[in-house]
């Protein structure tokens, strides 16, 4: 594996991160909301 494709990856998996950090409450909400759905 070359160093290209290895910083490529991790770019990749950088920018993976940065999308997915922002919806994290969002999916803790909704997980939340369904639980309180369910229980009662």
């Amino acid at each position: 594996m070359s160093i290209g494709s290895l910083l490529y990856c991790f770019y990749f998996l950088h920018l993976l991160t940065l999308l997915l950090l922002p919806s994290m409450p969002l999916l803790q909400k909704m997980l939340v909301a369904a639980v309180d759905q369910i229980l009662n």
